[in-house]
């Protein structure tokens, strides 16, 4: 649409038709966003947020049998199921299915470490990757602050979903030669430290 102009009570719309538009790329882009808009993980995604990562997520198509990622490799994207099921495979080993909505590859992103799992398609499987860019501009710091939760034993035992619901409200602070909380002061927060160390007084 080129120009609206509104006349009185009528609008009149002036339409350009555009020959090289694929109508099939704007349908792919809405199912993705229905795809991920199902995803506890990207729940703190508003309405534009999930639109703009739908529209760069890149489509990729796996034949039954074929290694979406291998145990080892470096890492550099994080995959969605779109369509279809993939294998978990360790050591040789299948250790689990993953179907529509689940996601993997992650973990290689956010320590910066090697695949830690080979990852097969079980029938024609549709993916949507994300390059790491994209990674840490929508998903990589809640779930960076899940990985923390993992490390400290308070937090530990809770789920997955507990700890994630829990990254999506933690404020970060940052101190500079400050105190953090004074003896005596009513508690009312807890801290997590995740960058530095601090000192203690009595």
């Amino acid at each position: 649409i080129d120009t609206i102009e509104k006349l009185g009570e009528f609008c009149r719309v002036h339409v350009r038709y555009l020959p090289n538009f694929d109508i099939s790329q704007l349908n792919e882009v809405r199912d993705a966003k229905h795809l991920l808009a199902e995803m506890p993980i990207l729940s703190h995604l508003n309405a534009l947020k999930l639109d703009k990562l739908a529209s760069v997520l890149r489509p990729c198509d796996f034949e039954d049998g074929q290694f979406v990622m291998k145990e080892g490799e470096e890492g550099n994207e994080m995959y969605i199921i779109d369509d279809g099921a993939c294998d978990v495979i360790i050591k040789g080993t299948k250790v689990a299915q993953l179907d529509r909505g689940r996601y993997f590859g992650e973990v290689a992103l956010l320590r910066d470490a090697p695949r830690n799992a080979s990852i097969r398609a079980n029938g024609k499987t549709r993916c949507l990757a994300l390059t790491r860019n994209i990674f840490d501009q929508f998903i990589g710091p809640t779930l960076r602050t899940v990985f923390i939760f993992e490390q400290v034993p308070l937090l530990a035992p809770l789920s997955f979903e507990d700890r994630l619901s829990l990254a999506k409200v933690v404020v970060k602070k940052t101190f500079i030669g400050k105190d953090i909380i004074v003896q005596g002061d009513p508690g009312e927060t807890m801290y997590i430290i995740t960058k530095g160390e601090v000192s203690i007084k009595i």
